[in-house]
């Protein structure tokens, strides 16, 4: 699983202004671009979904698109995206050919079709954490497919009557999904593909839509139809959900965690528009003052440690378009100055970006990408900030200025009886070449695991393929010997003990996307003919990194 897990304590909102940029046909988008999706790529940039095009913005506004002349399908109709573990972008196409593209920093394309079905409709799309694309096919019935790391895919159908909504990585390495078709939550294996399904109980009738991993290790969903948010444990599967305080006939949808260890969410109620905070116990509160007419699209926590809502639509009612902030006491300012009043529409999506930045898409008219600047302090004038991947939490050393955010990218894998946790910086950041990259691992025996027994005995960690060792080889090729110079790649560091902290020096790597391996090794003991022999298992974990 890979969980972004970014905390950090709120700087006073006077303490940094922002300043608010568009970007649209003038800055070189096309004209039927954006379609509304974001994300965050490894190379430092923001890409985004165009008509028959995924395109890229540089922080500084410099847009390239990129078609069929640099491999897209003929009759393309991209959907959604995600940043892969190899540092490339992912996405869905619903185009006349049903199919899976992968895009590289410098634009090139390629997409795979064998194995997605061509009667569906390839929606959502997530990275697994292990390198493989999980992505939902509206076909018929529904299905969740992947892409495995060796480029095949895989299709695992759901019940006739499903409408998968949303998916996600769960603390359990599993991928979690709202089915609003038969009012559940479903969880596939990355193992196997076993799907089991939870159906939410009670009146009136469930309608599960976003859904994302809590830092209090749970599940956390919206439901429209029962206006709640709801909980699900990824060990018992127990579902709660909580109604009290959320405002009659509410409409909870979007939701995210916040720097404050609580879960935030969007109302689209139309009568009354608000934000809501949700505890790790259940205890919600909504925020209506100072929140516009407009309809809240989008929710992310930000690097000043505060909530960002964008609002569009009805694009027609001046003040609809706006950009919200949130205090996590609640407090709510808007901002305006700087958007196209015509230019919020349903779609429009907010994402933080590598540099901090807020971006998001104005799908009305005109088209545009836009760009909050936060305008935060020097990182040099901050307080160290540790996040701990288990809980969540922030330290922050005393003094004036608040912590800058540190955000982590959790691995999380089952092998047999061991639960293994990598903890790297999130590929969206960079480690300078002057510093090291700072890998946290672990590898525990799970209590009461029926799974294979192994035992932990070492880890190796390679930057990319490892450090690059000549060595002298003697062959025998049709009885004659025959020594040559083979390189070989040994492993940066190794660690012999579970849990440890490793500090890989990245001196000598070019800026840009790599990928650190850690190659697991454990011992298992079988009883074969009434004699125990042990063997050695091998298994891998990759994250990708950035260099700057």
């Amino acid at each position: 699983m890979l969980l972004l897990a970014g905390f950090a304590a709120a700087l006073p909102a006077s303490a940094s202004a922002i300043q608010i940029s568009e970007f649209s046909t003038s800055s070189g988008l096309g004209a039927e671009s954006p379609l509304g999706p974001l994300t965050a790529g490894a190379d430092g940039n923001v890409w985004f979904i165009g008509l028959h095009s995924i395109g890229k913005i540089t922080p500084a506004g410099v847009i390239s698109e990129f078609g069929e002349a640099q491999g897209l399908n003929p009759g393309s109709a991209p959907q959604d995206l995600a940043l892969g573990a190899n540092g490339n972008v992912w996405f869905t196409d619903n185009g006349t050919t049903k199919a899976i593209g992968e895009i590289t920093p410098s634009g090139s394309i390629s997409e795979i079709s064998a194995g997605v079905s061509q009667t569906g409709a390839p929606s959502n799309i997530v990275e697994g954490g292990d390198g493989q694309i999980w992505f939902v096919n509206a076909a018929s019935p529904e299905a969740i497919g992947h892409v495995t790391t060796g480029g095949t895919v895989e299709e695992s159908p759901l019940q006739p009557q499903s409408q998968v909504e949303d998916i996600t990585l769960g603390p359990d390495g599993n991928l979690w999904f709202t089915d609003k078709g038969i009012q559940s939550i479903g969880m596939i294996t990355k193992e196997g593909g076993v799907i089991t399904e939870f159906k939410i109980e009670g009146l009136p009738s469930a309608m599960p839509e976003e859904i994302t991993a809590g830092a209090d290790g749970n599940l956390w969903f919206s439901d429209v139809g029962k206006s709640a948010i709801g909980r699900i444990n990824p060990t018992s599967h127990t579902i709660e959900e909580f109604t009290q305080n959320i405002q009659p006939g509410g409409q909870p949808t979007t939701l995210t965690p916040g720097p404050d260890g609580n879960i935030w969410f969007i109302d689209q109620l139309s009568s009354q528009r608000a934000v809501g905070r949700v505890t790790p116990s259940g205890t919600i509160t909504e925020f209506t003052q100072g929140l516009g007419v407009g309809l809240p699209l989008d929710i992310v926590s930000a690097a000043d440690g505060n909530l960002w809502v964008f609002q569009g639509e009805p694009s027609s009612i001046p003040g609809s378009t706006s950009l919200a902030r949130v205090t996590t006491a609640g407090a709510i300012t808007e901002f305006t100055s700087g958007l196209s009043p015509m230019g919020g529409q349903d779609g429009g999506a907010l994402i933080e970006g590598p540099d901090k930045s807020l971006w998001f898409t104005e799908t009305g008219t005109p088209k545009a990408i836009g760009k909050l600047d936060l305008q935060l302090p020097s990182p040099t004038t901050a307080s160290s900030t540790t996040t701990t991947a288990s809980t969540a939490t922030t330290t922050a050393s005393p003094g004036p200025a608040a912590p800058r955010r540190t955000l982590l990218s959790l691995i999380r894998a089952t092998f047999g009886n061991q639960q293994v946790a990598l903890t790297t910086p999130l590929p969206t950041a960079c480690t300078s070449a002057a510093n090291t990259l700072k890998v946290t691992f672990s590898s525990s025996a799970i209590s009461g695991s029926r799974a294979t027994k192994l035992r932990f005995v070492r880890a190796g960690l390679f930057l990319d393929r490892g450090l690059a060792r000549r060595r002298r080889v003697t062959t025998t090729s049709q009885g004659k010997k025959k020594t040559v110079t083979k390189t070989v790649y040994a492993a940066n560091e190794i660690l012999s003990r579970s849990p440890a902290v490793a500090r890989l020096a990245v001196t000598g790597l070019k800026s840009g996307a790599h990928t650190l391996k850690v190659k697991i090794f454990f011992r298992q003991t079988v009883k074969l003919h009434g004699r125990a022999k042990t063997t050695t298992i091998a298994k891998t974990l990759t994250a990708p990194f950035r260099v700057c």
